[in-house]
């Protein structure tokens, strides 16, 4: 699927990568949900958060 390009288990999101190659970014319990949700719940999940 096209909305999980830059996720993976643990991330809902990858901004990107440390020097060491490690990845950083919004993971899917920040943001309440379990990995590969829908894109409408992660839509809702993101409207949610505050920074």
């Amino acid at each position: 699927m096209d909305c999980y390009i830059d996720s993976d288990d643990t991330f809902a999101f990858i901004a990107g990568y440390t020097s060491g190659g490690a990845p950083y970014g919004t993971t899917w319990e920040e943001l309440g949900l379990e990995p590969f949700a829908s894109q409408e719940e992660i839509d809702a999940a993101y409207e949610k958060l505050s920074y």
